[in-house]
């Protein structure tokens, strides 16, 4: 897939475009509908499926993806350009007829926008999907608006999906994401407790703040196309006593090489407890033993060595 940072950057084809537009954060499971529809139609028109997204949030909320996976999602899914555009004042104040007739028709001459029928557009999101689709009558381009996904007669959105992510309900998070919820971020050097504890973990600086709750998960941590099973813990460390900012680490099981300055992918399946202060190292030591042996347990019995992927 093809990335540009710029809108004035995309040099369009003389090929008719068919384009979707939207955050896409979380590529949930209304966004692949919408996905799958674009490359759907682009390959039946013998066209260029393009994607235009924005960075940051345009209403402000918390990312629940940083932009680098968002992109490697959307390649994934088959989609041929991808263009990020900066979310900045000038564009946030553009009138709905000028952000589609000069931003988006005179720049990117799609024959086609797939939308959700919830697409909102233009200064204080004033364009809803009937204007949309008067732009589309006027400016002689075919407009598909996709109904939107639900599960248990719920609408799928991001929304939704940040205050599950803030209350941990991991479960509820895969149903709508149609895969487990990861968060990103590179390793970093820590203090060596975990090490002194006889469990060393990899210290984590996240690339967008995570909103989880405190606790200790099991998890699977992914770098480059190598995927290690361990024990995730976030949290402030009450045991130790000090007041610190909260820090994301993962002991890793198997792993003698070190991941120090690489990138990782944390994927959390199962919250296994809350945060809890101990009365002292020897019974944090004792806990950490038995959250592992919990979660090798569950690995086993939940993803036996034949069934792995």
């Amino acid at each position: 897939m093809q990335v540009i940072y710029g809108i004035s950057k995309f040099k369009g084809s003389l090929k008719k475009n068919i384009l979707s537009i939207g955050v896409f954060d979380g590529m949930h499971a209304g966004h692949q509908r919408i996905i799958r529809e674009l490359v759907l139609r682009a390959g039946e028109e013998k066209s260029k499926s393009i994607v235009l997204t924005f960075y940051p949030n345009p209403d402000s909320q918390f990312l629940i993806y940083p932009v680098s996976h968002r992109l490697k999602l959307l390649s994934e899914m088959g989609v041929d350009v991808c263009i990020v555009v900066k979310f900045k004042k000038s564009l946030s104040n553009l009138d709905p007829e000028d952000f589609i007739s000069k931003y988006i028709l005179e720049r990117i001459q799609p024959s086609e926008i797939i939308v959700g029928k919830n697409f909102r557009f233009g200064r204080k999101a004033e364009g809803d999907i009937n204007l949309l689709s008067s732009y589309a009558e006027r400016f002689n381009f075919r407009l598909n608006p996709l109904s939107l996904e639900k599960s248990d007669s719920r609408v799928i959105n991001s929304t939704s999906i940040r205050e599950l992510i803030k209350r941990g309900d991991l479960r509820r998070i895969k149903k709508l994401l149609r895969r487990d919820y990861s968060v990103f971020g590179k390793v970093i050097k820590g203090k060596g407790l975990g090490k002194k504890l006889n469990y060393p973990t990899a210290n984590i600086r996240p690339f967008i703040p995570c909103f989880l709750p405190s606790g200790v998960y099991m998890a699977r941590a992914v770098q480059k196309n190598t995927e290690y099973r361990g024990v995730c813990y976030i949290g402030c460390r009450p045991t130790l006593g000090k007041s610190i900012p909260r820090q994301i680490e993962i002991h890793l099981f198997d792993l003698e090489k070190s991941l120090y300055r690489r990138n990782l992918e944390i994927r959390f399946i199962k919250k296994i407890r809350n945060e809890k202060k101990f009365s002292d190292i020897e019974e944090l030591k004792k806990n950490i033993r038995r959250d592992i042996q919990k979660i090798k347990r569950f690995f086993h019995s939940s993803f036996p060595p034949s069934l792995e992927t």
